[in-house]
């Protein structure tokens, strides 16, 4: 369970998987993570949040009729839109080419949103690469906000200031990051060493690193041939390096007991209430 316990907690521990730069392999990260945590014995369930795109139903080869943003609308169901990959792993993916923002969501929504909660100790949420109001809202008020960043510049640039916008929203969400297509271990820790420090600075906090997952043309592969959900059950299928990455996960977050709202308490507050009463978009940022 997400506590480590054998009792459910009330609620599903929620994991952002985020980046301000698309191309870093967020998705194959979120995919990868849900499928480990799985084999772990933790229910989980992953929702891909990128809306219109589809890329983690195309990825585990799958076609979904029923997307993530129909449920956030209210209509739809968790059993209407979700796949089953094993006793411990679900998916709910999003219609290609859907189109959705904030003032879809009601309160409808929200409650089916709440059965989530009943059937998972953790969700995954594959994000998309942007700065708009309901993605800030999904990763701010996420339980772990987990930005994927490369060795690249702008994929360091650009996600320091998803990450400031993320602070910016009223949660309380923790924060983490992970190293992706590294070619070795030293340009990994200059990563590291380089994207903390810049968050350090700018942010006046330290953002933990939980670790680092190597360039594999496994992946690549894998990914190509919509395959990857079998590279991730076999162990060391992403290499050695990203199976102590999903360790240091499981007992730096999901392990911990849960404190806080639930995500969907959170964008209730910040989306619906801001819907009813009309205010502006920087008052919902600051959480004022």
């Amino acid at each position: 369970m997400a506590n480590g316990s054998t009792a459910k907690q009330n609620r599903a521990m929620v994991m952002a998987v985020c980046s301000g730069k698309g191309g870093v392999g967020k998705s194959t990260l979120a995919i990868f993570i849900a499928s480990r945590l799985a084999a772990a014995g933790k229910n989980t369930l992953l929702i891909d949040a990128d809306f219109g795109i589809g890329d983690v139903a195309t990825m585990t080869n799958q076609t979904p009729l029923v997307g993530f943003e129909q449920i956030l609308a209210g209509e739809a169901k968790l059993e209407d839109a979700v796949f089953r990959f094993g006793p411990h792993l679900s998916m709910i993916g999003t219609l290609p080419g859907a189109r959705f923002e904030a003032g879809l969501i009601n309160e409808q929504g929200l409650a089916n949103c709440r059965e989530f909660d009943t059937h998972y100790d953790v969700i995954v949420l594959d994000t998309p690469s942007t700065i708009d109001t309901l993605n800030l809202n999904l990763i701010g008020g996420s339980d772990l906000a987990l930005s994927i960043i490369t060795s690249r510049i702008p994929a360091i640039a650009d996600s320091y200031v998803q990450l400031k916008r993320i602070t910016q929203t009223g949660g309380k969400v923790a924060t983490g990051f992970i190293v992706n297509q590294a070619e070795s271990e030293v340009e990994a820790n200059q990563t590291i060493a380089k994207f903390g420090e810049l968050v350090d600075r700018f942010l006046g906090h330290a953002i933990p690193a939980l670790g680092f997952v190597e360039a594999d043309l496994r992946i690549v592969k894998a990914t190509e041939g919509q395959s990857l959900l079998e590279l991730t059950r076999q162990p060391g299928g992403f290499g050695r390096k990203a199976e102590k990455m999903i360790k240091t996960l499981i007992e730096r977050h999901i392990s911990l007991p849960l404190s806080g709202c639930a995500i969907w308490e959170h964008l209730s507050t910040t989306i619906l209430l801001k819907s009813e009463v009309g205010f502006d978009d920087t008052r919902v940022l600051i959480g004022v």
